[in-house]
């Protein structure tokens, strides 16, 4: 909010270079995407700024560059400057990379797995991930991560195998070791430009509208972890979803759907609500109770049961508890 805030409280002092460069980066990358969508309009964006800026200066007319950037292979070995007296301080900000690495990334993968109806292995994506940020914490390099802005990309891109990954790798590497000085000009707003239009990409309307038909505390959860994501950050927003969601889950389970069982006049098995004075038949209730039963609805069983007893139609003789659903007891519970 403070970032969104301090760029709409000094629209005056805009620099009008930079934003010509940023908006015509987004004007050349829709124009391809709909008149020339086989052409990644995001290269020729990048290209074009690069010889633009280099050709008019556009540092001097108050552009910010990208500027010289380090070529060569990273340095390999143990990290420097990590000893006893700051090692709390940098296991605090692993557990913050992990926590958001893995949810970010199994929620990456999921998503565009179902996008077109494939299978999604997240274990084998944390054993990749893993590996990948082993080799980044000997190399002085980010951490890896799975990350939405980048599969935006390679997806409307259609790469559908390995190889889009390989090439980019190779791409990559290449760029380092021998065309660093090539990005030199590149003016920052063009990457803003393209990072832009991928957040717009990954805004789903049409999925809040679904959650929102389908399953309203959802929608909720969905709706606080977005405005959390805005307003404070993405790591607070992922442990507040998971947070919301195990609590969301103990509640379904606190509060479960009880059904008294019984028999219509054809034989057939009906559940009905269990609510007070209702019986299977005079003299015997049948109750069904879908969860799981711990410490946290225990009490909650016991009272539903009594209540069923106490205002049943006739005297009950005999109790049958259907725990068809009941796959485990806790401590308290039994």
């Amino acid at each position: 909010f403070q970032q969104q805030w301090a760029w709409i409280s000094n629209l005056a002092s805009i620099s009008w270079p930079t934003f010509a460069f940023g908006i015509g980066t987004i004007i050349i990358i829709l124009g391809f995407k709909r008149f020339v969508p086989k052409v990644p309009g995001a290269i020729v964006a990048v290209v074009l700024a690069i010889a633009i800026s280099s050709a008019i200066d556009a540092q001097a007319d108050g552009v910010a560059i990208v500027g010289a950037v380090q070529g060569g292979f990273p340095p390999i070995g143990l990290p420097q400057g990590i000893s006893m007296n700051n090692i709390g301080i940098c296991l605090g900000i692993a557990f913050s990379c992990f926590v958001l690495i893995i949810a970010q990334s199994a929620a990456t993968s999921r998503s565009f797995a179902m996008k077109h109806g494939q299978k999604v292995d997240v274990n084998r994506d944390i054993v990749g991930l893993s590996g990948a940020s082993f080799a980044a914490g000997l190399s002085g390099t980010f951490v890896v991560n799975g990350s939405p802005t980048k599969t935006q990309i390679l997806d409307e891109e259609k790469g559908r195998t390995q190889l889009a990954n390989l090439t980019m790798s190779i791409v990559v590497l290449l760029v380092v070791l021998f065309f660093t000085a090539l990005l030199t000009d590149m003016p920052k707003a063009v990457l803003a430009g393209i990072v832009f239009l991928i957040g717009i990409d990954l805004i789903d309307i049409p999925g809040f509208k679904r959650i929102f038909a389908r399953r309203r505390n959802e929608f909720v959860v969905a709706l606080i972890t977005a405005i959390t994501v805005c307003v404070v950050g993405v790591e607070q927003g992922v442990v507040l979803a998971i947070v919301l969601s195990i609590l969301d889950l103990i509640r379904r389970q606190y509060a479960p759907s009880n059904f008294v069982v019984g028999i219509d006049a054809k034989g057939d098995t009906v559940y009905q609500a269990a609510t007070a004075g209702t019986q299977t038949a005079p003299g015997l209730i049948v109750f069904r109770y879908d969860a799981e039963l711990f410490y946290a609805n225990a009490n909650r069983f016991v009272d539903d049961v009594e209540l069923l007893v106490d205002d049943a139609p006739d005297p009950v003789t005999w109790l049958v508890a259907d725990a068809t659903a009941l796959t485990d007891i806790d401590y308290s519970a039994g």
